[in-house]
């Protein structure tokens, strides 16, 4: 995640392109989903939150 994160900070990062669902076998979930959904984030948000 911090590689990608840097990546897409730097310009580095075009895009996903259709190798990524070939792999995966369905359509990759985006970096904005996966924070939404990761436990520690979640369990951060809702300390910030009270």
């Amino acid at each position: 995640m911090r590689t990608l994160t840097r990546l897409i900070g730097g310009g580095g990062y075009r895009g996903v392109t259709g190798q990524m669902e070939t792999l995966l076998g369905r359509p990759p979930k985006t970096v904005r989903w996966a924070l939404e959904n990761h436990p520690r984030i979640q369990e951060l948000a809702a300390a910030l939150s009270h």
